[in-house]
């Protein structure tokens, strides 16, 4: 993906899918592995670099915040 493209994403709308989403519900063992899970992410686009693209599901335009944000780590 060359700069001008990454460039052109930030404040769209967008879809991400992804194969190897998870959560922690209550404690977390070293020792289980994570199930992963595929996801389709939608939101605003408010971050590209090449290790992450954050995904904002609101935006408060009296504090200026983004709320919800999806952090998809890049492989």
């Amino acid at each position: 993906m060359d700069g001008k493209h990454k460039k052109s994403l930030l404040g769209h709308f967008v879809e991400v899918s992804w194969n190897d989403a998870w959560w922690d519900t209550g404690l977390v063992s070293m020792s289980k592995p994570r199930l992963f899970m595929p996801v389709v992410t939608y939101g605003l686009c408010v971050r590209d670099t090449t290790d992450v693209i954050s995904i904002a599901h609101e935006y408060h335009s009296d504090t200026e915040e983004y709320l919800g944000v999806t952090h998809i780590p890049k492989a």
